[in-house]
């Protein structure tokens, strides 16, 4: 069984709320409330998300007002264009009656979304949805199943595409710029944090820059996909019946092969909870049987759905170390050990994967 991968823990029915919001936060809820009346936060009865298995605290906080309950989500780097872009992508979804947790709007009928002051911060306020993340239980995975299919297929329509293929080409080359590096950076042994992680980690960088393969080198037909269908992205309504989807940020540099989202979703809502190799193909034939009820999408897997595993892995590696290479001060260490886990475990997956998928899907 794969190790359970580190999200932000956030069931919100044993969620740990004792933890005090962060004092460099003070300030910024000064703004928020300046900026909107409405919301009305109480400092002291606003509590932060802790990040499961870590000692620092996630950008979410559950935050209590005069009137309600809210999630606020607090980013420290902003790209105007891209707010622009998920804004209007979740605005399309919403009107398609389609169940994402849509950041709610003020008396003037506007989106409680902004970039406060200089740039600093993006803050984006939502209604709180009292639910669950996915712990292995067999009609959850029906569920979900089925709205993965629904949103390939309203995604699909998407009409406004030409600035999300662009951003995904941008993004495209900054991972190729970034695969680059990263083989300059194995051959020279250059002194640095990142130098010495590439070189205490020789084995999977080698294999990374052996057997990492572009978007375009690969056959699967593309479309505007989620691009970030982790557990923490996908939260089950309380009384199970109906689940909303979170954090479409990476959608809009995501017009990318079909098959990215569903490995995410065999990978870490499927094996991580699979018992033995019987119960890997009943999750699998659960999954796709009730996702081709809203979606006709046909993708053939078996033939390398380990390595799609592996390059997904990759990827996010390369997006790290280009963000790194932008900000010398920063290093993403247990993000990239992670990610070098989940690499290692989808190699002897070939032959149980190939079983399990060895049909039309």
């Amino acid at each position: 069984m794969i190790n359970q991968p580190t999200f932000i823990s956030l069931n919100f029915h044993s969620i740990e709320l004792n933890y005090e919001v962060p004092g460099s936060y003070s300030p910024l809820f000064k703004k928020i409330n300046k900026l909107y009346p409405e919301i009305s936060i109480i400092p002291n009865e606003c509590r932060a998300f802790k990040a499961c298995g870590r000692n620092d605290y996630s950008n979410l906080f559950l935050v209590n007002s005069l009137n309600n309950r809210f999630l606020l989500k607090i980013k420290t780097y902003s790209n105007p264009h891209n707010t622009f872009l998920l804004k209007k992508l979740l605005r399309y979804l919403n009107e398609k009656k389609f169940q994402t947790v849509y950041p709610i709007k003020n008396s003037k009928g506007e989106l409680f979304s902004t970039v406060c002051h200089d740039d600093e911060y993006l803050i984006e306020i939502s209604n709180f949805i009292d639910g669950v993340y996915y712990k292995g239980n067999l009609s959850h995975l029906d569920i979900i199943a089925k709205n993965v299919g629904k949103m390939h297929s309203v995604l699909s329509e998407y009409p406004q595409l030409d600035d999300i293929i662009r951003n995904t080409r941008n993004n495209e080359e900054n991972i190729q710029m970034a695969y680059e590096y990263l083989k300059n950076l194995r051959k020279i042994k250059k002194e640095s944090v990142l130098g010495s992680w590439v070189l205490k980690n020789g084995d999977y960088v080698d294999r990374l820059i052996s057997d990492y393969r572009a978007v375009d080198d690969l056959s699967y037909e593309m479309q505007l996909i989620h691009g970030d269908l982790n557990r923490g992205n996908i939260l089950i309504q309380e009384d199970h019946s109906n689940i909303y989807f979170l954090d479409f940020e990476d959608s809009v540099f995501s017009y990318l092969p079909i098959v990215f989202d569903l490995m995410y979703i065999i990978q870490r809502f499927i094996l991580h909870f699979a018992t033995d190799e019987k119960d890997l193909n009943n999750m699998v034939g659960c999954f796709f049987e009730n996702y081709h009820l809203a979606s006709p999408q046909g993708i053939t897997l078996a033939d390398n759905a380990s390595y799609v595993l592996r390059l997904l892995s990759y990827r996010s590696t390369l997006k790290l170390v280009w963000a790194m290479k932008k900000n010398a001060s920063w290093f993403y260490k247990f993000e990239m050990d992670k990610f070098i886990d989940l690499e290692s475990e989808a190699f002897g997956l070939d032959k149980i994967l190939k079983n399990c998928l060895n049909f039309k899907v």
